[in-house]
């Protein structure tokens, strides 16, 4: 069975949000899960703290649904434009 098509794509620029990500990420999740089929594309833009390990472990739990990205630190205009262009 294939996946149903992506209808909508939510980019989350990230930067040194290690202590907050995951309790973010499950109440995004909550109220995308009620719109259809859906991505949370979470956009690292070089956090120093333990962010990146937080956003892996985050698209490990939840596969399809959480996909991650990591960008060298560029600015939150950068991180959206970047999830942006991954956006299925």
């Amino acid at each position: 069975m294939t996946p149903p098509e992506i209808q909508l794509s939510v980019v989350m620029p990230v930067y040194n949000e290690a202590a907050r990500i995951a309790g973010n990420v499950e109440q995004t999740l909550g109220s995308l899960r009620t719109l259809g089929p859906f991505e949370l594309i979470l956009v690292d833009d070089g956090s120093t703290d333990r962010s990146a390990e937080e956003i892996a472990r985050l698209a490990q739990r939840f596969p399809g649904e959480v996909i991650p990205l990591a960008i060298p630190p560029a600015g939150k205009g950068e991180a959206l434009r970047r999830g942006t262009q991954q956006a299925r």
